[in-house]
């Protein structure tokens, strides 16, 4: 019989203990410390110990070596997944990445190696302490984002660092502390190092979880948007800041709309496959981008209710309204499209077929170009409502041969 999976927190708890019954210094640490002090439920609960690696493996059946050479060791725990980690020191970045060897120390020297302070503290689930060495808890109440030590060697160690920074500022509503900050812009170059997959996971966040305006303006200030993406140099900042404060939280792809608005489609495939976007996000972004200068064309009826019933249509009307709002022009049209969307029937924006292909072959039409052509203004006829049954739609398509034919 299968048992669900008890609590995450418990869980981390009854692995700690295991830990220490086995003599292990053992504690939570990173990002779950963090949260649970500032009254957020953590994404995942992360231990760090004093057992090495194969002790690790030795004291649970199942485990998984994710990162064994790097005193990384998943433990899987009734039904949880646990990252239980060595206390480690690391030695040279030479890929701006991952570090070139890891040597096992003490709590206190495994906390000075990580990335900021309000990352850095241990808490001890059983006696309900903390443990601080780098005056964490005085950043969390601050709401401040400082590296540990200095600024510089914690982002030569991993690029992706900057990233991070800037994603807890927004997500959390804190201030990058003058020294983290001034590293991060005199480095933002170096960003390019880290892969697609993890800069897509990083901006998501970004946008998705934070303050979509601030993530843009940190983004800017540090200089890591003209590296990231330099198609948007010569960017409207002040447009595209309002338009965010607008949007509020967005997906990435809606995101990205904001500021390659003026770009071209190959420049829009090149930063989608840059950023690891998934071919769904990137037909998404192409057809937000395009479809702008369609609300303030003139259509007819028909052109209008395809555009308004596409599937990505609703994303693009939020960036035009955005669009409008920042920019101090009316949103008559995009409301008005809005409302025609919503009043209109499933059978109105997607008319039953009255024909289709082998009704056009009974009629004497050889297949060909032309079939997709008569069937699309047989359609266009039926949403502008000049026809509404099958005998109208005969008549129809008999005249279109008849043109055809002349």
């Amino acid at each position: 019989m299968n048992r669900p999976p008890i609590d995450e927190r418990q869980g981390a708890v009854e692995v700690i203990q295991t830990l220490r019954d086995a003599g292990h210094e053992a504690f939570l640490v990173g990002g779950c410390v963090r949260d649970t002090l500032l009254g957020r439920t953590p994404r995942e609960y992360d231990i760090a110990t004093g057992a090495r690696p194969e002790e690790v493996q030795k004291l649970f059946k199942r485990t998984v070596g994710v990162g064994a050479q790097f005193g990384v060791i998943l433990v899987l725990w009734k039904g949880r997944e646990y990252e239980v980690a060595t206390f480690r020191a690391e030695a040279d970045y030479t890929d701006g990445r991952r570090p070139d060897s890891v040597s096992f120390v003490s709590a206190r020297e495994d906390v000075i190696r990580r990335d900021f302070t309000i990352n850095g503290m241990l808490e001890d689930p059983v006696a309900g302490e903390i443990r601080d060495f780098v005056e964490g808890r005085k950043d969390l109440d601050a709401g401040i984002i400082r590296a540990i030590g200095p600024a510089q060697q914690r982002f030569e160690e991993d690029h992706l660092r900057m990233l991070r920074a800037v994603r807890f500022a927004t997500t959390l509503g804190f201030e990058i502390e003058t020294d983290t900050l001034s590293a991060i812009i005199e480095m933002a170059s170096h960003v390019t190092s880290v892969s697609g997959e993890r800069v897509h996971s990083e901006l998501t966040r970004v946008f998705a979880a934070g303050d979509s305006e601030r993530g843009f303006i940190l983004l800017t200030v540090t200089g890591l948007l003209d590296v990231l993406i330099p198609e948007t140099i010569a960017l409207d900042t002040s447009r595209c800041q309002a338009m965010y404060r607008e949007l509020g939280a967005c997906s990435l792809f809606i995101a990205l709309a904001v500021v390659l608005s003026d770009v071209d489609e190959s420049s829009l495939a090149a930063v989608a496959q840059r950023l690891r976007l998934s071919n769904q996000q990137r037909v998404l972004l192409q057809h937000i981008v395009s479809a702008q200068p369609r609300f303030e064309a003139t259509m007819s009826r028909s052109a209008t209710l395809r555009f308004i019933r596409e599937p990505w249509w609703t994303h693009a009307a939020r960036v035009n309204r955005a669009a409008c709002v920042a920019t101090d022009q009316s949103t008559d049209t995009v409301d008005a499209l809005e409302s025609t969307r919503v009043g209109l029937s499933e059978d109105a924006l997607y008319p039953p077929r009255l024909m289709n292909g082998e009704d056009l072959k009974n009629m004497g039409l050889q297949p060909g170009p032309q079939f997709k052509d008569i069937l699309t203004a047989l359609e266009d006829a039926q949403l502008e409502g000049a026809v509404r049954t099958r005998d109208e739609a005969d008549a129809f398509v008999r005249q279109r041969m008849e043109e055809m034919s002349e």
